[in-house]
């Protein structure tokens, strides 16, 4: 709880004080810079204080992780922060606790436990996409109908409504890791 209590603290201190956007925060192997914080948008930021409040260190420690790679270039194959696809995207977002997910989203799609329906997805759970049955895509439920993805249309990680129609008709399952 403590541990909770601390990120949150970090959170609002670099949201919402007077201090410069190169200052960096540090806690615990985690490093955060302010710009990545306040170069999210109204929704994105309510989204993430609100997960921040209501889940363990492990889900802290995740969204953490992806914070700093919003807005970050989309690239096919692409591996670093200078341009990541979905499956890297979501291996380095994983790696932030320990979990080593396979590089392509046809791999991960293979790992973890079914979520049969989707109103069951909980924070956390990877969505995966394609045609028919063949995985080409993945991304990261957030909450409340919202996922985060490299997407290639958006051209970098971005949060976006799981329920759009676009993703709904390419929706192939979900996994919870």
């Amino acid at each position: 709880m403590k541990t909770i209590l601390l990120y949150i603290f970090i959170y609002f201190m670099i949201t919402f004080s007077n201090v410069k956007a190169e200052t960096i925060v540090s806690y615990n192997n985690f490093i955060i810079n302010k710009k990545y914080i306040t170069n999210l948008s109204t929704t994105d930021s309510t989204l993430f204080s609100h997960i921040i409040t209501e889940y363990t260190e492990y889900g802290v420690r995740l969204v953490l992780a992806m914070i700093p790679l919003i807005n970050t270039p989309y690239r096919y194959g692409g591996t670093t922060i200078s341009g990541l696809d979905c499956s890297a995207f979501t291996k380095m977002v994983y790696s932030s606790v320990d979990y080593e997910l396979p590089r392509t989203a046809a791999e991960q799609s293979k790992l973890g436990e079914m979520v049969i329906n989707t109103k069951e997805l909980h924070f956390g759970d990877l969505l995966f996409f394609g045609y028919g049955n063949r995985v080409s895509h993945v991304g990261i439920y957030l909450e409340n109908g919202y996922f985060i993805h490299a997407s290639s249309s958006s051209r970098k990680i971005t949060v976006q409504e799981f329920s759009k129609k676009y993703y709904d008709r390419f929706f192939v399952f979900a996994k919870r890791i």
